[in-house]
């Protein structure tokens, strides 16, 4: 071990200590104590258990066909998933791919040696790029491989690493393979001094979408949405990006026409979604608060994990962070449900996705609030266009998918992928 790990474990050894001594308020002793890594399991455990790690709520979503096929082959009682964030272990739960679900422990070695005793991991799979300085250097030296799936990597983080690169070298050595997304990704993790030979390209989990199966009357009464009206939402929206929908709508007349969902790409922005829609005097109702049918409101969603559902009973998508410089967000998750795909000029995040969607034309593309306004009118008077690029967005995400499927058959192929025995009960 060098120096500058040497000197980040006793620095983190007393952060660790400051922090049970004087927690924050918004730290209750649960997290504290998961934190430390003392999980105390509901199923039975047996050696060999499979660790899958996914930092925070996209992390852990976006592991979600991965985790379907692991617990397919294996059960849950066989798989540990840990995050770094609470909303992410609250997915983790939600979803129930895994029978063992917790907080990563903090990468001290006397909160992570019983924490490794008691759950006996035999892997651990890191999605995206959730690299910490010592856990993949000190489980190496314990023989659990350790390496990086759905791999993804910015600029931004690599010149990080590189800068760093004496307290992150022993980790970034010990990995045993990195399964990256593509292979402008791979060659970023190339940079980082990883062999060539532990590098794969095998594409993104956020493609292998499963069709839901519920049936969508329920939701649409859950929801308040069953008036006949077409659905338009607007998905992971940030700031300014509601103000320049509503003036779109009013722009067309059209806000009568549709029920419309509002879905703030985070929940803390949800009360100044509410003052500017009261500031515009547009009646609406929070989802959480939902008791009758919306009629004319507008549904304020405020609640976790319900937009890929809204998805599967709208009529036409905007997907939001894109009418601002943001970037964009998933741009294909409406397209699991062949549904029209609005996006603004912002789309730096996902370039594969924008090409793929243009190149089938399977994407509205808006600069501002007049060109919104109008295609909202040309979807009125008109909407087959739009149905024939919702079924054109689905061919394209088909042509993106297998990627969990890959990855899991790649594990197994060299060997890390343990073979089980039936788990005996005492």
């Amino acid at each position: 071990m060098n120096l500058s790990l040497s000197l980040y474990r006793r620095f983190l050894a007393l952060v660790t200590e400051i922090f049970e001594l004087f927690p924050p308020r918004r730290v209750d002793r649960e997290e504290i104590i998961l934190r430390k890594g003392q999980f105390i399991p509901q199923l039975p455990v047996n050696p060999g258990t499979i660790w899958v790690h996914g930092a925070s709520l996209g992390e852990t979503i976006t592991l979600r066909p991965f985790m379907r096929q692991l617990n397919k082959r294996f059960g849950p009682e066989r798989i540990l998933a840990t995050a770094t964030s609470m909303d992410g272990l609250r997915q983790i739960k939600r979803d129930a791919y895994a029978g063992h679900a917790t907080l990563l422990p903090i990468e001290l070695p006397e909160l992570l040696d019983p924490f490794i005793e008691c759950m006996k991991p035999s892997i651990l799979l890191i999605s995206e790029t959730e690299i910490w300085p010592f856990l993949g250097f000190y489980l190496s030296k314990k023989g659990i491989p350790c390496g990086i799936i759905n791999g993804r990597i910015n600029p931004k983080t690599v010149k990080f690493l590189q800068l760093l690169h004496p307290l992150f070298q022993d980790t970034l050595r010990s990995f045993s393979f990195v399964f990256a997304q593509s292979q402008a990704y791979a060659e970023r993790f190339r940079t980082l001094g990883i062999p060539s030979k532990r590098i794969k390209v095998l594409g993104s989990f956020k493609f292998d979408f499963e069709d839901e199966k519920e049936e969508t009357g329920p939701i649409l009464e859950k929801f308040g949405l069953s008036n006949g009206k077409p659905i338009f939402i607007a998905g992971s929206t940030h700031a300014d990006e509601e103000k320049q929908l509503l003036d779109a709508f009013e722009k067309c007349s059209c806000m009568q026409k549709f029920q419309i969902v509002f879905a703030p790409r985070h929940l803390d922005r949800i009360r100044e979604v509410a003052n500017l829609l009261t500031t515009r005097k547009i009646e609406f109702v929070m989802s959480s608060e939902l008791k009758r049918p919306l009629n004319n409101c507008v549904l304020l969603l405020n609640q976790l994990g319900m937009l890929r559902k809204l998805y599967s009973v709208s009529n036409l998508v905007f997907v939001g962070g894109s009418l601002i410089p943001r970037g964009g967000h998933n741009i294909l998750e409406p397209a699991v449900y062949s549904i029209p795909i609005i996006s603004g000029p912002h789309t730096t995040n996902f370039p594969q996705e924008i090409r793929l969607l243009k190149k089938m034309n399977a994407l509205f593309t808006v600069e501002n609030s007049n060109n919104l306004s109008q295609l909202i009118s040309s979807f009125i008077s008109d909407r087959q266009p739009f149905i024939e690029s919702g079924k054109r967005a689905r061919k394209a995400l088909e042509t993106l998918s297998g990627a969990s499927q890959r990855t899991l058959g790649i594990l197994n192929q060299i060997g890390l992928l343990p073979d089980w025995k039936p788990i005996t009960q005492n």
